[in-house]
Formats: C-alpha cells, sequence, structure tokens
C-alpha cells in the first residue's frame, strides 16, 4: 500500500524516505522464501490436487484449488519481477506492465472462464503457466533440475535458503572447500601440480575473494558450481583450460571443442569487466609494490606456459560463470567503480589479515625489508 500511488504533499519527506526505502523490495532470503512458497503450492494445486478432486466428483474443493493456482500464480509474477503485489482487486490489471511473464494474466482469465467441470482443458492450461513460471525461477538462476514437477524442486529452494542463514565467514569457508575439492580432480598434462596439495595457500587465496563478495553473489555461485558438478561438470578444470588459450595455444586447440560454447556477447561482456580489474590490481601495484610481486604478473602479454597472469586467470574464471552469475558478478564491479572502490585492494586486505597482519602497510613494509 504505501509504495503505490501518489504522494501529493511530504513537507518533511519523512514518508516518501520510508517509501523509498520499502521499494528496495524484500531482502533476497525474503523474496526466495516466498517464491519457494508459492512455487511448491502452485505446483501442489494446478498440477496434483485439482484432478484429484474433479476426478471425485469434490467441484467445492476443485474450485479451492484452481483458485489457490491463479493466487500463487499471481503472486509469483510480482515476486521474479522484483515487484510488491497490490489487493487482490488489483493484481491482474497490475501485472499488465510488467516486464516478467505478463503473459500469465491473459492466461489466467482464459481460466476464470471455464467451468469448473472442465478438467483437461483446466489442468492443461495450468500446466502452461506452471511451465512458464519454472522457466524463468531457472532463468534467474534460483533452482536447476528436469523436473516439471514444482513440488520436486522444495529441497533445491530450501538447500538455498539455508544458504542465507549462514554467515560470510562460513560461506567463503565452505566455498573454498568445495573448490578445493574440486581443484584435486584437475587432470594436468604434466602429472599433478604442486599447488593442488596447498590447501593453505589455495585457502588464503580464495577465502579472500569471496569475503569481498556480497552475500546474494556468494550464493549464487555455490548453487552454479553445484549444478555444473550435477550436469558432469567441473567449473575449476573448465576455469584452467580456458587459460590455456593464452599461456599454451597449441594444447587449447585440442580441448576446446570439450569446453561448453561461450556466445560472443558473453565474451564481450567478460572483456569489459576484466578491463576494470587490470587497472585496478595495475593501481594496486603503483601503491603496494613489494605486495604486487608476489602476486600474479598483471597482464595477458606477459603469460608463459609456467605462469599465468592475473589478467588471463580472471577471464577464464568469469567464462566459467552462468549468464546470472556473471550479470550478478558484472553489478558488482559497476556499484564498486562508480563508489571509488577498488576491488584489488578489498581483497588484498582480507589476504594479509589472513597472513597476520593488521594492515596492507605493515605488510607492504615487511616484504620490503625481507628482500634488502
Amino acid at each position: 500500500a504505501s509504495v503505490n500511488g501518489v504522494v501529493f504533499r511530504d513537507d518533511a519527506g519523512i514518508f516518501t524516505g520510508i517509501r523509498n526505502r520499502l521499494k528496495n523490495y524484500y531482502p533476497e532470503r525474503v523474496r526466495l522464501l516466498k517464491i519457494a512458497q508459492n512455487t511448491t503450492m502452485l505446483g501442489q494445486a494446478a498440477q496434483y490436487n485439482l484432478s484429484r478432486c474433479l476426478e471425485r466428483g469434490d467441484l467445492v474443493s476443485a474450485a479451492l484449488e484452481r483458485d489457490q493456482a491463479v493466487r500463487c500464480a499471481l503472486h509469483l509474477v510480482y515476486l521474479l519481477n522484483g515487484a510488491f503485489a497490490p489487493h487482490d482487486k488489483w493484481m491482474r490489471t497490475g501485472i499488465k506492465d510488467l516486464p516478467i511473464l505478463s503473459a500469465v494474466g491473459e492466461q489466467l482469465e482464459e481460466i476464470a472462464r471455464l467451468p469448473i467441470t472442465e478438467k483437461q482443458k483446466l489442468t492443461e492450461k495450468l500446466e502452461v503457466i506452471c511451465l512458464a513460471v519454472l522457466e524463468e525461477i531457472k532463468k534467474q538462476g534460483i533452482v536447476t533440475g528436469q523436473s516439471t514437477f514444482l513440488p520436486d524442486y522444495a529441497a533445491a529452494f530450501s538447500y538455498r535458503a539455508g544458504l542465507y542463514d549462514q554467515s560470510m565467514d562460513e560461506l567463503a569457508e565452505s566455498i573454498s572447500k568445495m573448490e578445493f575439492e574440486a581443484f584435486d580432480k584437475v587432470q594436468n598434462e604434466g602429472g599433478r601440480a604442486d599447488c593442488q596439495d596447498d590447501w593453505e595457500t589455495f585457502h588464503i587465496m580464495r577465502k579472500s575473494q569471496y569475503l569481498s563478495w556480497p552475500k546474494e553473489l556468494l550464493v549464487q555461485y555455490v548453487m552454479d558450481f553445484q549444478a555444473a558438478l550435477s550436469d558432469g561438470r567441473n567449473m575449476i578444470t573448465e576455469k584452467y583450460a580456458r587459460m590455456m588459450e593464452s599461456t599454451v595455444p597449441w594444447e587449447y586447440e585440442a580441448l576446446k571443442e570439450k569446453l561448453p560454447y561461450i556466445p560472443d556477447g558473453k565474451k564481450a561482456i567478460v572483456n569489459e569487466i576484466v578491463k576494470i580489474q587490470v587497472e585496478w590490481m595495475e593501481n594496486f601495484a603503483k601503491e603496494y609494490p613489494g605486495l604486487a610481486r608476489n602476486a600474479r604478473r598483471i597482464h595477458t602479454s606477459e603469460d608463459v606456459p609456467w605462469d599465468t597472469s592475473y589478467e588471463t586467470y580472471l577471464r577464464g574464471e568469469l567464462l566459467t560463470y552462468s549468464d546470472t552469475l556473471l550479470m550478478m558478478y558484472g553489478r558488482f564491479i559497476v556499484s564498486l567503480a562508480q563508489a571509488g572502490n577498488n576491488l584489488a585492494y578489498i581483497i588484498m586486505e582480507h589476504t594479509v589479515h589472513m597472513y597476520g597482519y593488521e594492515t596492507l602497510s605493515e605488510a607492504e613494509q615487511k616484504e620490503n625489508d625481507s628482500t634488502k
């Protein structure tokens, strides 16, 4: 109620301030739980209960199930658009101008005109809506899977919500362990690499990165990583394979057809993100040259078969991201740039803290002293 309609006068600006905060919408965990609830209830009503009620001739219960399905479908349209649902009497009208799933309104009107006894037509039309909702949920990267029965995704929703209940440290820690398990399975051309047995360094480098991300980005990464493993893909293997295009191009030619196809548009987005982060790393190296000496070389032009640059490593990593994750990460990078922040500094601050230093300056001084 407070985010709809026109404010004619608010001299103190108090109400407008509250309204603008509410317009930021639900916290992502809350939106997720609401999507989970309405998706499961839609499936129960439309894909199961309605037909069962009609089979036993219980028209009243069938009408309740149909109405439940309609209500849940409308709520899901708003939730998937990131918009608050109005009062029931305005719910149908309110979705007309929404960019996502607005066609559901016309489909629901067709359902509303059907007699409750039209079992086949009702169930078929509701199934179309269920599949459209499921497709959008998958498109937004919320769940993955092959089932078309909506309640089958309850466990996936529960798992994702549970990730939001973890602290940032717990999430970053669990992601580091998840990646190291996958890293352990990477098959190298010349045999097992020494770094595959160096958990301590791997742990610090990866956890430092993930402590710098917002929680919703960490949750999406976990979901994507687990989905890839379920599909028989190892994102760590793919990352290192893509780096080979620069470091050992003659070997990359032999395996590139085995990697997932990346459209040119996605490559262009990755390159724009990489450009920003390379500049950040260059700025960091100018201020902290001692710490920078212990990091990767910065530019792809500096790649050699035994030493991959920061730029090439980052590009390889981003190319493994799903479209959803890449868009989220891109928005994160842009928001940092607009605020005048530098992710390289943020990550390195976490890194030196994990090595026992209070500040970047202290770690830099220690590094300079050790090289004298």
